[in-house]
Formats: structure tokens, C-alpha cells, sequence
């Protein structure tokens, strides 16, 4: 690509943003809203859910059962037919480049749950406990699954080892293969390997790792400081992003605070994590995505602009808001976030300047790429 090809500033800052939309048609009122907001940012990516988390914290309250209350509460996903044809209106309507991406984990954390109509899916968790002709058949469902329904990015496999039995976020909740990290890493890699023949991007996540935690990050400041175990958390990545056979195009970094690595911000804001560790001592050159800056682990300590600067100065390539919180709707995120960015750039808050933010632009091109190989 010659300097003249080069896309503007303005556009590559846009192709770092991936942000949540309300609504489950381009004809709602609320999507359409949503979706001007993004164009005139120029996101590069759209995250959709099925339950719209303020309207079922709503209906909790009222009495509804938690089955209920999340059938009722719909955000962006309805049905199979439904979510297709979403799915091909957003790319029509922010172009064939836009990557959409979804949380489809199975078990708990499954954005195309059976109540509505999707195929029934399982835990990560509960790998250990099938065959593995069976667990083919289950990885094969799930990852077909979210590629038939138009996603081109689902945010799994989770690699977190389940270290501590009594994690309120991915442990109970079943999100972790297992305890022992080579099982861990022995289930990822077939995960991963599944994607690519569904042409479907993966993502590894929460770095530095989740399993140790006795916090949840979505409500608040997580330390991990004294319950990090490095010999276990940090193996799934060693072994995975040193697998010549396999294809890595993501890793999620986490809101996960560790002082003995850094001791300022967490590791989704900090340049030892994503950086240090992650990019040189691990060797990954892949797009790192941020988990979602409305989680209270950000919200609670940092201003969006400050999120976002820090991010970008960690390393990161894409940054992540949901915009899913359950204490309320606010405007789409990605106008404010591309006005922080392009403003810190003109202050030379921008460690490398323009050049540190192209870089993530032709990451996330490369990335694109492979994946039009892939299909």
C-alpha cells in the first residue's frame, strides 16, 4: 500500500473501536441511532448480546424469574433467522470489513442460548467429563454454529485456569476448561482449530488470567497480586502462542491488577502485561483487545479518556466497550472514545504518535486477511 493508500487518522482510530448497539433490526429507531454514531466515529467493530442487562436487572426486581426476565429482556439477538439477517444488514450498512463478534463460550456464557431457538451448547467445564468423539461433535455445533448466524469473531476460547474453586466469575460459573493447564491448553487447541474451519475468529482471553481471582471485574477492582500463580495462569499462553500448527489472531487482556508486575494499572492498561510479557516474552504479534471498558474495574478509576490512552500505550489494538452496563443505558461510547483519541494524539499523549496507531490498523488488516484466506 503506497502513503497515498493510506486510510486518514480519523479512520484508523475508527478501526480500533468495537462497541456495543441496542436493538435487533437497522429499521429500529434505536439501532439506527446507535449505528450513525458509529459511522461517524468510524468503528471498525460491533459486539451484540442477547439480554439487554438494565431491562432484565429491571424485570428482576419486579419479581420475574431469572429465566424470564433474560427471555424478555432482548438486546440485539431474537432468533436464528432474525440474528442472519442482522448480521448481513450491519455489514451492508458499515461495510463488508466491520467485524461483529460475540461471547459464545457455551454453557452459562452462551449469547445463542436455547431459549432462543439456538442449539443447545455445553460448559468449557464439562469437556473433561465427555468423550472426545463427543466433545468434537460440541465444539463442531458451537463454533459452526456462531459462523452460520454471521459472526465473524467469537471471544473464546477462556484459558483462565480454574485455580481457585471459588471464583465468582469463571470457575463457578464453568467458564474454565479445568485446573490443570494442560488440559487447558490440550481443549483450547482444538477450539482454536475448529474456528479456523469455520472461518470464524478466535480469541484466547483474560490475560494475564482470571482462574485465581476471588473478584469479579465487571463490578469492581479485582488484585491478584497474592494469588497469581504464574507456573500455572500464564502456560496455556506460553504453549499456545508457541504452537507453530496453530493460528492465534486475538488475546483479550483482562482488568486484573497484579503490583508485582505492575504496580499501577491493570493488566488491560498496562504496558508490562501487554507489552513486556505479552508481545516480547511471549512473542505474540496478533491484535489484543481490551475487555470491556464499562466494566466497573475501569468505570470506578478511569475517565473514558484515560482508559483509552492508557490502553493504546500498553500495546493494545482494539478497545472493547460493551455498552451493556445493568445500571443503565448511556449514548454509544464510540464517538467519545475517537474524539479522546484523536485529541490525545494532538496533545503527543500518544506514545509513537501516528505511526503507533497505524500499526494497530494494519494489525487488524492482517488479521482480516487471514480470515477471508480462512473462508
Amino acid at each position: 500500500m503506497s502513503v497515498r493508500d493510506e486510510p486518514s487518522i480519523s479512520k484508523v482510530i475508527g478501526r480500533m473501536l468495537m462497541v456495543g448497539i441496542r436493538g435487533a433490526s437497522i429499521y429500529d429507531p434505536q439501532t439506527q441511532e446507535d449505528l450513525d454514531a458509529c459511522r461517524a466515529a468510524h468503528a471498525g467493530g460491533i459486539i451484540l448480546f442477547d439480554v439487554n442487562l438494565t431491562t432484565m436487572r429491571w424485570l428482576k426486581s419486579c419479581g420475574d424469574s431469572d429465566a424470564h426476565a433474560r427471555l424478555m429482556a432482548e438486546r440485539n439477538i431474537v432468533s436464528p433467522s432474525q440474528l442472519r439477517e442482522f448480521n448481513r444488514d450491519l455489514r451492508l450498512t458499515l461495510g463488508a470489513h466491520v467485524l461483529i463478534g460475540v461471547d459464545q463460550e457455551g454453557g452459562r456464557v452462551s449469547r445463542l442460548p436455547m431459549a432462543r431457538h439456538f442449539p443447545a451448547t455445553h460448559s468449557p467445564a464439562s469437556l473433561e467429563r465427555m468423550t472426545p468423539e463427543v466433545a468434537k461433535v460440541v465444539r463442531r455445533m458451537l463454533w459452526s454454529t456462531v459462523g452460520e448466524c454471521g459472526f465473524n469473531v467469537n471471544f473464546a476460547p477462556c484459558v483462565d485456569v480454574a485455580v481457585n474453586p471459588n471464583n465468582p466469575i469463571v470457575v463457578r460459573n464453568e467458564r474454565c476448561f479445568s485446573s490443570d493447564p494442560q488440559q487447558v491448553i490440550r481443549h483450547a487447541s482444538k477450539w482454536l482449530h475448529q474456528a479456523n474451519q469455520d472461518a470464524v475468529l478466535a480469541c484466547l482471553k483474560h490475560f494475564p488470567g482470571h482462574g485465581s481471582s476471588s473478584g469479579d471485574t465487571h463490578e469492581g477492582f479485582v488484585d491478584i497480586t497474592s494469588t497469581f500463580r504464574p507456573d500455572l495462569e500464564l502456560e496455556p499462553y506460553r504453549a499456545l502462542l508457541s504452537d507453530p500448527d496453530l493460528s492465534i489472531p486475538m488475546v483479550m487482556t483482562g482488568h486484573l491488577f497484579d503490583a508485582a508486575v505492575d504496580p499501577q494499572h491493570p493488566a488491560s492498561l498496562s504496558f508490562n502485561h501487554t507489552t513486556r510479557t505479552l508481545r516480547e516474552r511471549f512473542g505474540f504479534q496478533g491484535v489484543v483487545v481490551t475487555d470491556s471498558l464499562d466494566m466497573g474495574a475501569i468505570t470506578q478509576r478511569y475517565s473514558v479518556e484515560e482508559a483509552c490512552i492508557l490502553a493504546i500505550n500498553a500495546g493494545t489494538d482494539i478497545l472493547l466497550d460493551a455498552n451493556n452496563p445493568p445500571t443503565g443505558w448511556r449514548p454509544c461510547p464510540a464517538p467519545a472514545m475517537h474524539d479522546a483519541i484523536l485529541r490525545a494524539l494532538s496533545r503527543g499523549k500518544i506514545d509513537g504518535g501516528e505511526d503507533r496507531l497505524r500499526r494497530s490498523g494494519h494489525r487488524i488488516d492482517r488479521m482480516l486477511a487471514s480470515l477471508r484466506r480462512q473462508a
